[in-house]
This record gives structure tokens, sequence and C-alpha cells, in this order.
């Protein structure tokens, strides 16, 4: 995986926070997700290996478009690069 991150998405926002349903067909996608597995780094070219500052666990954002979809064990996840992470949200 090297630089790479598997992750759960959250689910999108279906209720405003004033109470207001929103629909499937205009809702956004949330962007959010749970991190599940990382890669060892980023090797470079004199093959020093910078590991990743996301862990397992953390909950960030991500750049809409960035992703991969995959299934694993009937689960929808995504995998993206670290680099394409915009923040670790707390």
């Amino acid at each position: 995986m090297f630089d790479r991150v598997l992750i759960q998405e959250h689910d999108a926002e279906t209720v405003t926070s004033s109470g207001f349903i929103i629909p499937d067909a205009i809702a956004e996608k949330a962007n959010t997700g749970t991190v599940l597995a990382v890669g060892p780094g980023k090797s470079i070219k004199d093959g020093t290996v910078i590991p990743l500052t996301v862990q397992v666990n953390d909950k960030i954002m991500f750049m809409p478009g960035s992703t991969i979809k995959v299934k694993v064990n009937g689960i929808d996840m995504l995998v993206l690069k670290e680099e394409d992470i915009i923040a670790i949200v707390e």
C-alpha cells in the first residue's frame, strides 16, 4: 500500500442542524471517513521510507474524486493516497 490508506466512508448528512430532511437526490457526499489501515509510508529515491502521519481510527476529510473504490468482505471501502487527505478531524 506504500503511502495509501484504506478508509470506510461516512454517510452523508440526511438532516440539517435545524431539522430539515435533505433528499438523497441533492445530498452531497460527506468526503469524510475513518482510517482502517495504512501503508508503511512513501519510499523516496534513496530507499528511505517516510512514515505516514495518519493512523488507524483517525477521522479524516479527503479530496473528492481522489479515491479508488474497493469491496472488502462485502463492505464498500475507499483507498487513497495520504497526500489527498485534507485534514484529520477531531
